[in-house]
């Protein structure tokens, strides 16, 4: 990935979708393999690794470091982001 494919989402403009796009860069897999439905723990790569990565990059895109409880409270990818907008909602 370049430099200006990192560039950070305004957290106003913070949507399902983006969250999508950046959690399955993570992963390499086809465009349709990883979907906010996508219990991501089953995915063949899922680490706890794994998830190091994505507590950097969600923070890198969005300005939100996730927790390991985030992560523990979880199962698919819609609930990160639940997690994030939760955690937005709270900071207004």
């Amino acid at each position: 990935m370049d430099d200006n494919s990192k560039a950070t989402i305004p957290q106003k403009n913070l949507n399902i979708d983006a969250f999508v796009t950046v959690f399955r860069s993570q992963f390499q897999v086809g465009a349709d393999s990883i979907s906010a439905e996508t219990e991501y723990r089953k995915l063949e790569e899922w680490s706890s690794m794994q998830s190091l990565f994505i507590i950097a990059v969600v923070d890198e895109h969005f300005g939100h470091a996730l927790k390991e409880k985030d992560f523990r409270d979880s199962i698919t990818v819609a609930d990160l982001f639940n997690k994030i907008c939760g955690a937005q909602n709270r900071k207004e």
